[in-house]
């Protein structure tokens, strides 16, 4: 290596500033540097990524473990890769991008070249013979040295823009390089030069231990996440402001750890200390007084060697979700994870589990740590608790000492994607699922989840298409060297059967589908424990106080059920009724009201996001916990799925729509819940009841054997042969016993291998309905990432986060709601805070249900609302709801659909009950 090369890459820019205007510079001080040198920044971002790894020894121990590599030796070789990420900035056409900085010492005369973007030019660098050669020096353990093991190597370091190279570029030929007109020998050469000085400073080792090409594919999708992360952190011209190009490099190497170091501090990405010795009574007080007997298998629980998979079944207000808590804080203790991601089905679940966390999560962590607590879904924004822990500014920039406990870094609530960095988390499931689906960038969800104890709730509400996505998501953590645990009420033996053959996958055991064999308790409750070892399951037994006889009675109509709702409210039940589609919610609310005004109430998920956060928080309010005699007596609550699970509300009775059946037990999980508050003697009914509304399953005479009781809710379920197996099974024996009938229940519906137990006038449409699922089932496996093929797999254009979703289903449109006002248009919620005014009025509706084609800037008073929206926004169709309810989407649209706080956005019919309940209202 030549002194003059070193010279010579020093004028090569990275990353520049606008030139200052010479007018304004005093001619006795130097002008401030106008650009970032390629080997600053590389050692930028090689001491972001030291920092960052430095401060996880425990993640990098698992990670290293999983590979077959030394901690220490993982560390400063991943540093040094993630420096190398720029390399492809060594070239013409990224140096041209500033004519005016052209490093014509090194590069000659400039001239024009074929556009391409640098971190592709990084890979055939990467490629080129002695760059190639120098690689497989860290690596001695790939015998003969395999080319094929350097591409998801090359994928992770240059692919750090949110998705890897092509394949033709990952897999260049060793002089393609030397004779691209971008980069040529003279690139090529300082490339090589660059390369050695980082190895010099950085100081990787090498790798004797990674010996497959499997381990390298496992260990390229944290190692891309890691040069993502470490990439941003060290472009952040804040922290690592432009020093002056002759710096030498080892004291710029000195300068930018230290900087890094501070670096994390700032944005939050610090880990804190986890508590060494948790146990139930410093996790939950309250429930460690008299813990259930999950919760105290989860506080003796004790972790075993390396990742581990817990799957939870208890019934519902058994304390999962304090186990599990009390279980993570454990395998926390262990060296398991640094923090916790709470992964809930719905938003209003997320909403709730995060009001739970905020109580209890900083008791994982040491006292007087400052853990972060996050919220991350869709509309994280508009939770009210959520944004009241972000904390309030002081004119000093210090934040409230009360809100510190629960501080939330504000770069954190800017993006869903940083999220995953916190030390506690709770999010919607689909958050997990974008890092197992063809995103850009999913490889920095990835490395966040690697380093949590992945808590999955309510595991049992997926259908095919989740469920691929779930246990590829499982695999997924194994492979990261994460643990995660799953809660359900209701799993079937063959879900636990492929989520341990997938954690087994992730954990690289060849025979991990011997797992599957390894699952065979029929025990209720039950704890299964997967690890490298085999699996173990323990029956932690079950809490006599919550051993219940729900009887189930079968009702032949709507009218009989409007009918038993009106009785017993009128005797001071609270009462549930749950219908399986909002129509018909709709329509029974009205006949219920139309008897018990103000005590009828309706829920269901076609209410405007503020309307349906405020009925939510009366809900809870009224048939939560807290609620009060006066204030549940004689109310019903008209809904749909949306209180199925993990809302905690508790009526005397609950009315149901035939559904399958371990949904039928999640609504029966709604049935005297708080009996410490309410025993017995105090409820107005005699004992717990579920009544069902369907056709008698032993009367079937036509495929459509539902569609007369039921109406449009009889669609709502596909499979017919579900459907009948679970009206067999709850009608038959007339009562459900908690816990003993949970698991013959639901394998009797789900585990049968043929139709030959189903009336023949169904067997049709359940085969069409078996075909759609297996359909579901294939679809995601096909959108989901091949995580053995590693990050080179996704060679080619990944998606943005809105083009592959996380879940089937109808396509919908988003409205937003706006009413006039003093002759302009605003937002139909009222909240104080204007900027998330048009989120909180949006609804979103099935396009198929609606049956109209919306209108965009049909008109001056809508086009001129949307100046103001983002560029993304300005597609949504806005509803202007006037002063009757009735919904005006524009251009003099017949359409005939009305919006009222209290009943949501619905359809007009003529003469119908809720039209005539309206019209009373708006009187």
């Amino acid at each position: 290596m030549k002194p003059n090369d070193t010279a010579a890459l020093g004028l090569f820019w990275a990353k520049t500033v606008t030139s200052p205007s010479l007018d304004s510079c005093p001619d006795t001080q130097p002008l401030a540097p106008l650009y970032k040198p390629v080997l600053h920044h590389f050692l930028d971002v090689a001491a972001s990524a030291l920092a960052w790894q430095s401060a996880r020894p425990a993640f990098i121990d698992r990670l290293g473990a999983r590979i077959g590599v030394n901690q220490d030796c993982l560390i400063q070789t991943s540093a040094f890769l993630a420096g190398l990420h720029d390399l492809g900035k060594i070239s013409r056409s990224f140096q041209a991008k500033r004519p005016d900085l052209w490093p014509e010492a090194g590069l000659g005369r400039q001239v024009r070249v074929p556009e391409r973007a640098h971190w592709r030019n990084t890979a055939l660098l990467l490629r080129a013979g002695p760059l190639q050669d120098k690689l497989f020096g860290l690596f001695p353990g790939i015998l003969g040295k395999d080319t094929d093991c350097l591409a998801p190597l090359i994928a992770a370091v240059a692919g750090h823009h949110g998705q890897p190279p092509t394949a033709d570029e990952l897999n260049a030929k060793p002089n393609d390089a030397a004779h691209d007109p971008q980069l040529g020998a003279e690139c090529v050469g300082l490339a090589r030069v660059a390369f050695q000085l980082l190895r010099e400073i950085v100081g990787p080792c090498p790798l004797s231990g990674l010996t497959s090409l499997a381990a390298f594919k496992a260990w390229s999708w944290s190692l891309s996440g890691l040069v993502t992360l470490s990439d941003w952190i060290g472009s952040d011209a804040e922290h690592f402001p432009l020093q002056p190009v002759e710096t030498p490099l080892p004291d710029y190497w000195a300068l930018a750890q230290t900087q890094a170091k501070e670096a994390l501090l700032g944005k939050g990405l610090m880990t804190s200390p986890i508590f060494s010795a948790p146990t139930l009574g410093r996790v939950s007080p309250l429930a460690s007084r008299s813990p259930r007997p999950l919760q105290a298998f989860a506080n003796a629980f004790e972790p075993a060697e390396g990742q581990q998979l817990v799957i939870l079944e208890d019934t519902t207000g058994a304390g999962k979700t304090e186990a599990a808590l009390v279980l993570a804080a454990r395998m926390m203790a262990a060296g398991k994870g640094e923090g916790v991601f709470f992964a809930l089905p719905t938003m209003a679940t997320a909403n709730a589990m995060y009001e739970r966390l905020a109580g209890a999560y900083a008791a994982l962590f040491i006292d007087g740590a400052q853990p972060s607590l996050v919220l991350a879904h869709g509309r994280a924004g508009l939770s009210v608790p959520f944004q009241a822990s972000v904390g309030s500014p002081l004119a000093n920039g210090h934040l409230e000492e009360e809100t510190a406990s629960r501080f939330c870094a504000s770069w954190i609530a800017d993006s869903r994607k940083k999220c995953f960095f916190a030390d506690v988390g709770a999010a919607t499931i689909d958050q997990a699922f974008l890092a197992v689906l063809r995103k850009k960038h999913l490889t920095l969800r990835q490395l966040g989840l690697g380093g949590r104890i992945l808590i999955v709730d309510e595991a049992h509400c997926f259908d095919a298409y989740m469920n691929e996505e779930m246990y590829t998501l499982l695999e997924l953590q194994a492979m990261l060297g994460g643990s995660a645990i799953v809660l359900s009420a209701t799993l079937t033996l063959k879900q636990k059967q492929n989520m341990a053959e997938a954690f087994g996958a992730g954990l690289g055991l060849r025979d991990a589908g011997d797992l599957r064999e390894e699952i065979v308790s029929r025990d209720y409750p039950l704890a299964t424990s997967v690890e490298a070892g085999g699996v173990s399951e323990h029956a932690p037994g079950f809490d006599v106080s919550l051993r219940r006889r729900v009887s189930v009675r079968r009702l032949g109509s709507r009218e009989e059920a409007v009918t038993e709702a009106l009785n017993a409210a009128a005797d001071g039940a609270a009462v549930a009724i749950i219908c399986n589609a909002v129509d018909e919610a709709i329509s029974v609310h009205a006949e219920i009201r139309a008897h018990f005004g103000e005590k009828a109430h309706l829920f269901h998920a076609r209410f405007a996001q503020s309307d349906r956060q405020a009925i939510e928080d009366e809900m809870l309010l009224r048939f939560g916990k807290a609620g009060t005699k006066e204030g549940r007596s004689g109310h019903v609550l008209v809904a749909t799925q949306v209180i199925e699970q993990s809302l905690d509300l508790d009526f005397d009775l609950v009315i149901s729509d035939l559904a399958p059946i371990d949904l039928l037990i999640q609504r029966a999980g709604r049935l005297w819940r708080h009996a410490d508050k309410r025993p017995p003697a105090t409820r107005p009914i005699a004992g717990p009841m579920l009544m069902v509304v369907s056709a008698d399953p032993g009367a079937v005479s036509g495929a459509d054997w539902l569609e007369p009781v039921l109406g449009k809710a009889a669609f709502t379920y596909r499979d017919p042969a579900i459907l009948w197996r679970s009206a067999r099974e709850a009608f038959s024996k007339g009562l459900i016993e908690t816990p003993g009938d949970f698991r013959p229940m639901i394998e009797a519906v789900y585990t049968e291998a043929d139709l030959s137990d189903v009336p023949p006038c169904l067997r049709a449409r359940a085969q069409r309905a078996q075909g759609e699922a297996s359909g579901q089932g294939s679809l995601g496996r096909l959108n989901v990432v091949d995580l053995q093929a590693g990050y080179a797999g996704l060679s080619g254009q990944l998606s943005a986060d809105e083009d592959i979703g996380t879940r089937l289903g109808e396509p919908t449109v988003t409205l937003r709601l706006a009413r006039s006002e003093a002759g302009r248009l605003v937002p139909w919620s009222n909240t104080a805070d204007p900027a998330t005014a048009w989120a909180m009025s949006e609804i979103r509706v099935r396009t198929k249900w609606l049956g109209i084609s919306l209108p965009v800037a049909d008109d001056e008073p809508r086009a001129a609302l949307r100046k103001h929206w983002p560029e993304w926004e300005q597609q949504i169709p806005v509803a202007i709801v006037n002063d009757r309810g009735c919904v005006d989407f524009g251009r003099g649209s017949a359409a005939d659909f009305r919006y009222h706080d209290t009943i949501g956005f619905r359809r007009n019919g003529e003469n119908s009950p809720e039209d005539a309940l309206v019209d009373f209202i708006h009187k």
